[in-house]
């Protein structure tokens, strides 16, 4: 058995709110996936946004007003997802840990896989809660990985901070090392994947090469932001990195508070 998951966010609302955001079957599905099931012995979500979604997967183990724990088979494996909910300072902590297996998922290990998932969903869930925009979710359908995303905030400003090693790394929540230049080099430390600077445009392209594929992020001013267009390509078509595209996605939830909210801080607290 792999070592479980946990992810620790700090979110803007009541434990109240949060609780209705998890349980809610309405709030559900505008935040974590298509479809989804809540009510007294049901608890489940599916769709073309959850990993293998086809068919409902959940069922319902424990809830009570700061708990909630339900089980989700994966590649014919039972896992445990648990949600715990602490008060902090008129906030709320969320724990959220899920047991793993050994195995892959679309090219990655399954931990990874889940932790991108969750990571954009609490990401969401923080947007919801703030009644602001959701980031499009992963389509884990999809064999064309592309969205585009309005910011609030300067072409330049988002730029510089796709491309200043310093400034990613604030927003971005990993040690972030980037040669802005083509042919430079980028990392992310702690185990992310490394890769070169394969394009670069100031303050409208930057283009970078990974084992998963090539990221684009393409910007151009709009309704006194920025439009922000992103894709992934160079990848087996058979196989898209779904976990790598929404590990992008998440960084775009992340990269739209940090520009639009004027009481930025991060949300991840340490596990």
């Amino acid at each position: 058995m792999a070592d479980p998951i946990r992810l620790r966010v700090r979110l803007p609302a009541s434990i109240g709110a949060v609780r209705n955001a998890w349980t809610d079957a309405t709030a559900l599905r505008h935040w974590l996936a298509d479809h989804v099931e809540a009510e007294p012995g049901r608890y489940a979500f599916w769709g073309r946004h959850t990993p293998q979604g086809e068919k409902p997967r959940q069922r319902p183990l424990h809830l009570d007003d700061r708990t909630l724990r339900f089980s989700w088979e994966l590649s014919g494996e039972e896992t445990i997802v648990e949600v715990l909910l602490e008060e902090d300072a008129g906030s709320t902590v969320v724990t959220l840990s899920q047991t793993c297996f050994e195995g892959a998922y679309s090219g990655y290990p399954v931990g990874i896989a889940l932790t991108v998932f969750w990571s954009l969903a609490l990401g969401n869930l923080t947007d919801h809660l703030m009644d602001r925009p959701t980031t499009p979710k992963c389509d884990y359908t999809a064999r064309d990985l592309r969205t585009e995303v309005a910011i609030g905030a300067p072409r330049d400003a988002v730029f510089g901070s796709l491309t200043a090693s310093e400034e990613f790394s604030r927003w971005f929540g990993l040690p972030v090392e980037i040669e802005p230049y083509v042919g430079g080099s980028w990392t992310i430390r702690r185990g992310g994947p490394i890769g070169t600077v394969r394009a670069l445009e100031p303050g409208r392209l930057l283009s970078l090469a990974e084992d998963s594929g090539i990221s684009t992020w393409e910007l151009e001013d709009h309704d006194g932001g920025t439009l922000l267009r992103l894709g992934l390509s160079g990848f087996d078509p058979g196989s898209p990195p779904y976990p790598g595209w929404t590990g992008w996605l998440s960084a775009v939830s992340s990269l739209r508070r940090y520009h639009e909210l004027a009481d930025w801080r991060p949300i991840w607290l340490d596990t």
